[in-house]
């Protein structure tokens, strides 16, 4: 499943990874929605509603990185999932390294 997303995200791009954050993310506010408080679960709600109301997916991932909800979710579902900490952690690194090189030649990163 893993090498599945790492392949589809090689194909298509930056599209797939903003889509698989923010879809990610709601899954995640309603999974974890009897464990966080109501504000930061309306306060993800609401943003993910800015988010889908733009109609766009080249910055998308901006918006959901300012969503502190998303992050919250984000760390409760790395502390129970624990043996996911060093994929993440590569993807992440990976993300990091690509986002350099197109900086470095003078692309659009964000």
């Amino acid at each position: 499943m893993i090498a599945g997303i790492i392949v589809l995200w090689l194909l298509s791009g930056d599209e797939f990874f903003n889509s698989l954050l923010v879809f990610g993310g709601a899954y995640l506010l309603w999974h974890y929605r009897q464990i966080i408080s109501p504000t930061i679960l309306f306060y993800g709600i609401f943003s993910l509603f800015i988010i889908f109301a733009t109609g766009r997916t080249m910055s998308i991932n901006r918006f959901a990185y300012g969503c502190v909800s998303l992050a919250i979710c984000w760390g409760i579902f790395l502390s129970r999932h624990v043996k996911l900490n060093y994929f993440i952690i590569l993807w992440f690194i990976i993300m990091l390294i690509t986002s350099s090189i197109r900086f470095a030649q003078g692309l659009w990163v964000a």
